[in-house]
């Protein structure tokens, strides 16, 4: 059994059992145990003979308000949104470039523009595939790793990873082979009694963890509000939602160009008269063609399968709307059945809607996965990146799984060229990173029937100017030229592909 005990008393435990220099790892966003963090960080701080490396990604903050009239409006928001939420000591050290010398943070993924002032987290990042996180974490020398979980009293003996397997469950085989060589690599565990238990891959028996922190967390999950959307987001999502296959598989990402493409797939469903006269006042014919032999204008009458590096809220909303359904299984005979139509779905009940690697939304979001009884959350299976964003590894599976599939994702700029830039500026400065865009532009090409979809709006405005996203060049790319494939825009579809 796992060793039970306070936050101080973990910190002390963590510090006697491991070398002077511990490599944290942490879950990329919701997963992160921020109080016992910034115990040790603190702890850390004060003993210059240790050091501590911090590996992570999407290290969450809530926004600053600002100051004078700005500030008044948003305190009362922040404060309704983010309620208790423990901010991490280290990010906003990281913020001033304040970090105590002995401690560093390396991040594979930013919170999108937050850091791009902060030397030392430019400095720090780690590009890199988010496929490969586990691999360069592990290469490092990790050897503690603090995971939020949730636990479910009809569960006794197991705590889900909840809202992030990704990179842990990608660990786990990393971290006992190392263990089996005489290396000390601790896990520990701190349950958040708001956290959802999601079942399925991402459950662990108790043994697996070795410190489990003896207060359950209760502090407000961090949660990220509904942005609106505009205009120029939906006539984008109107367009690409014209680009997804009945039977298909649909990746999505987050933002307000995601939200934008599930209100027109909903209405694609729900209101298919609407939704096609919509289409014909923008007079789609110049992507008739590709919008027959790729997409479809029809309602969904077999449904999608979910396979997103991040469930979004929009795909449980889809889910509910009865859009996303196409289960798929575990095992290729029976998958390969389900893709003929033949399979009795009421004798094999365990079909997954949605496979996910973490999770992240509005609040509203991690209360309706609470909700959900339990054979319906069944079909939410949370797990190992290396599933979701990789072919290598069950491809036969994969591959029978995700037919017909989407990959729809965004980018900031687009070179007449047809490359595409998601992740850093011209000057060098990360906005995000990379994360897992290039894995699944990668998997559209290699998946027959499959498209990658990148978004993109062709204009921006600051201070009173207005500049095209539609450059000749850039001095960045994210996604080469020769993997590009369909892009988005406000104006409609452009395939900048030479012979197809």
């Amino acid at each position: 059994m796992p060793y039970s005990c306070s936050i101080e008393h973990a910190v002390d435990h963590v510090l006697a059992q491991l070398p002077e220099h511990i490599h944290l790892g942490m879950p990329l966003g919701l997963g992160k145990p921020n109080r016992f963090v910034n115990a040790l960080y603190q702890r850390i701080s004060q003993l210059p003979e240790r050091r501590l490396t911090i590996y992570t990604a999407l290290t969450l903050g809530r926004p600053t308000p600002g100051e004078g009239l700005q500030a008044r409006f948003l305190e009362p928001f922040l404060e309704r949104v983010f309620g208790d939420y423990p901010e991490l000591e280290f990010l906003a050290a990281l913020r001033r470039d304040k970090l105590p010398h002995n401690i560093r943070v390396q991040q594979f993924f930013m919170q999108p523009g937050s850091l791009l002032n902060s030397e030392s987290a430019q400095q720090d990042y780690v590009s890199s595939n988010y496929s490969h996180a586990a691999r360069d974490i592990n290469a490092n020398g990790l050897n503690l790793v603090a995971q939020l979980v949730a636990r479910d009293d009809q569960h006794p003996g197991k705590l889900s990873l909840s809202c992030n397997p990704d990179v842990t469950l990608d660990l786990l085989p990393m971290i006992a082979k190392r263990r089996a060589a005489g290396e000390t690599i601790l896990m520990l565990g701190q349950v958040h009694a708001d956290l959802p238990y999601m079942p399925g891959d991402s459950e662990l028996d108790v043994e697996a963890f070795d410190l489990l922190i003896n207060e359950d967390e209760r502090s407000t999950l961090f949660s990220t509000p509904n942005m609106p959307v505009g205009y120029q987001d939906h006539l984008i999502g109107l367009h690409a939602s014209t680009l997804v296959r009945d039977g298909g598989t649909l990746q999505i990402g987050i933002g307000s160009m995601g939200d934008a493409l599930t209100g027109a797939l909903l209405a694609r469903q729900a209101d298919n008269e609407t939704w096609r006269s919509l289409l014909a006042e923008l007079n789609m014919s110049n992507w008739q063609t590709l919008i027959d032999r790729e997409g479809g204008v029809q309602p969904f009458a077999s449904g999608l399968y979910g396979c997103s590096e991040m469930f979004v809220n929009g795909l449980l909303v889809l889910a509910d709307a009865g859009i996303v359904r196409r289960k798929v299984y575990a095992d290729a005979e029976l998958q390969r059945l389900a893709n003929l139509g033949t399979l009795d779905e009421d004798a094999h009940p365990d079909g997954v809607v949605v496979h996910g690697g973490f999770f992240l939304g509005p609040s509203s979001f991690y209360e309706r996965l609470r909700e959900l009884p339990a054979e319906r959350l069944a079909q939410f299976n949370m797990t190992a990146i290396s599933y979701i964003n990789e072919l290598y590894g069950q491809e036969e599976l994969k591959r029978l799984q995700r037919r017909d599939a989407r990959f729809i994702n965004s980018a900031f700029t687009v070179t007449l060229m047809g490359a595409a830039v998601a992740d850093q500026l011209e000057d060098g400065r990360v906005l995000s990173g990379v994360g897992g865009q290039y894995n699944f532009v990668a998997q559209a090409h290699a998946l027959e029937g499959a498209r990658s979809i990148l978004m993109l709006r062709s204009w921006r405005e600051s201070g009173g100017e207005v500049s095209s996203n539609i450059v000749w060049q850039y001095g960045h790319t994210t996604i080469p030229r020769h993997l590009r494939d369909i892009v988005v825009t406000e104006y409609g579809i452009a395939l900048p592909v030479a012979v197809y």
